[in-house]
């Protein structure tokens, strides 16, 4: 299934990766989805987003100096540039974050570490892409 995006949606397909999940079971990403973000989940994103950077080998001090650059806020989700990838038992696989002016820029991009290798980050940026060029174009 590919990816498909219109920024004035709330759901989209994301292409399915089969990936597997730490338990080492395949787990069926063929529901995996594109949302928008709320705010009520702005906590976990932020959480997910430190989760991500300390994946890669960073120390605790340099985690720490890049906290405020890796939370999400309510002004990210207000503007509607926010979308969230969950599976089909609504786990979060990752999100982006766009910023608008003066044309779209990809601000985050950030994948769970339960999820990474399993394309979830190629399909945000996919998407990613398509939302910034729809937007451009308004």
């Amino acid at each position: 299934m590919c990816s498909l995006v219109n920024a004035g949606a709330d759901w989209v397909p994301v292409r399915n990766s089969g990936c597997h999940r730490q338990c080492g079971t395949k787990r069926n990403n063929e529901r995996m989805q594109v949302r928008r973000g709320t705010l009520a989940e702005i906590h976990g994103l932020s959480a997910l987003a430190l989760e991500s950077k300390r994946y890669w080998g960073y120390d605790d001090n340099f985690i720490e100096r890049c906290r405020a650059e890796l939370t999400v806020t309510e002004e990210d989700v207000n503007t509607g540039l926010l979308f969230v990838a969950e599976d089909d038992l609504n786990r979060v696989a990752g999100f982006f974050l766009l910023s608008e002016y003066p044309f779209p820029e990809l601000s985050m991009l950030l994948v769970s570490p339960d999820d990474i290798g399993c394309d979830v980050g190629k399909a945000l940026f996919r998407d990613a892409l398509r939302v910034a060029s729809v937007v451009s174009r308004n």
